[in-house]
């Protein structure tokens, strides 16, 4: 990573950290000396293996597991990131997987797709 001020702290909160691209972003942050507070909600196992990844040497990793649909959660979480890891950069990757395909612009359930935003973005 290239770029960033050094005023900013090498440490990040990821969300959606544990599968797909967030998890290469993760590993990448690591190599980067990133510290970082991992986001989940349901993939403890998927989780556990990233943290133990993201634990490089001198590398500081914590999992915060929360829905962001309940926003005393997200706030519980963004708590804990800033108490114990004081982030300086939010990697928002988390998305909602509802079953439509990529031209599809409303699920079978009739909720667009577009309308399903993280809420850490909007905090």
């Amino acid at each position: 990573m290239t770029g960033i001020s050094p005023k900013i702290p090498k440490v990040a909160l990821v969300t959606g950290a544990v599968h797909r691209l967030s998890r290469g972003i993760v590993l990448t942050q690591v190599q980067q000396g990133f510290d970082l507070a991992i986001y989940f909600n349901n993939s403890e196992d998927e989780a556990e293996e990233i943290l133990t990844e993201a634990r490089g040497p001198g590398r500081r990793a914590l999992l915060l597991r929360a829905g962001l649909v309940d926003e005393a959660q997200v706030q519980r979480l963004i708590r804990q990131a800033t108490e114990q890891l004081r982030p300086g950069v939010l990697i928002d990757n988390v998305s909602r997987f509802g079953g439509a395909r990529w031209y599809d612009v409303t699920p079978p359930r009739g909720t667009p797709t577009w309308t399903l935003p993280s809420a850490v973005s909007l905090c």
